[in-house]
């Protein structure tokens, strides 16, 4: 089973507590001080707290001695152990994170209400169909979040980033909202689950893997808290 773990940031701290970022690796930290915003960088920090945390439980290792390599299109990965396939994504007020013992992909939007924003040229055209025949606004706007969502997730379960063009495949959903994707690129049915749920009234987080996901929802204070790298 796939292990999701969501984690909302309740307020946007005005001196984000950052307690913990001695025990990230000197690029790490680097990167996170690179960000001009601070949402951005807590934002950062609380995703590389969040996997080294996740991938320590689901291994039973010490998360400070975690060591990530990287394939050719960015993708991280453990050399130590090739069953353990993580994901990472962040948005706006939440971090969320995935776990399996085979590849998965999480993705996270905030969902915005601007027609002019939506991207939909880079959808498959089966896709921009039905796109087109939500007469609704909303239910358009919905809808393709639904769809970049799912994408975004196929794709960082697939190791290979924005290197493949999104239009290449096709989200499918069915009347029971079963979701399937048909890649034109492979005729092998590379992963056998998806799902989609709304998370608060502003986003929308999807997953690409082989499993059912299991949810688990805290709040930013109380992962800090039981992260427990403090404890003496």
């Amino acid at each position: 089973m796939s292990r999701v773990k969501i984690i909302k940031i309740d307020e946007m701290p005005a001196s984000p507590d950052m307690r913990y970022l001695s025990e990230l690796p000197e690029k790490v930290i680097e990167k996170i001080f690179r960000f001009k915003r601070d949402e951005d960088a807590y934002r950062t920090y609380l995703g590389e707290l969040l996997r080294r945390d996740m991938i320590a439980s689901f291994l039973g290792c010490d998360k400070r001695k975690i060591e990530f390599y990287y394939n050719e299109f960015g993708k991280p990965f453990l050399k130590s152990s090739e069953h353990c396939c993580f994901n990472i994504s962040h948005a706006g007020a939440y971090v969320v994170g995935i776990i399996d013992c085979k590849p998965v992909g999480i993705d996270i939007e905030k969902i915005e209400y601007a027609e002019e924003s939506l991207p939909i040229d880079c959808m498959h055209k089966q896709e921009m169909k039905r796109l087109e025949s939500h007469v609704d606004f909303r239910d358009k706007v919905h809808y393709f979040y639904l769809l970049w969502t799912i994408k975004e997730a196929y794709l960082k379960a697939l190791g290979k980033g924005l290197s493949k063009d999104m239009s290449s495949f096709c989200v499918d959903r069915n009347i029971r909202n079963e979701i399937t994707i048909r890649d034109e690129e492979t005729e092998t049915r590379l992963f056998a689950f998806y799902d989609s749920i709304k998370v608060g009234d502003e986003y929308i987080l999807s997953m690409a893997g082989n499993s059912k996901p299991e949810y688990d929802s805290i709040c930013d204070i109380v992962f800090l808290k039981q992260y427990g790298l403090d404890k003496k």
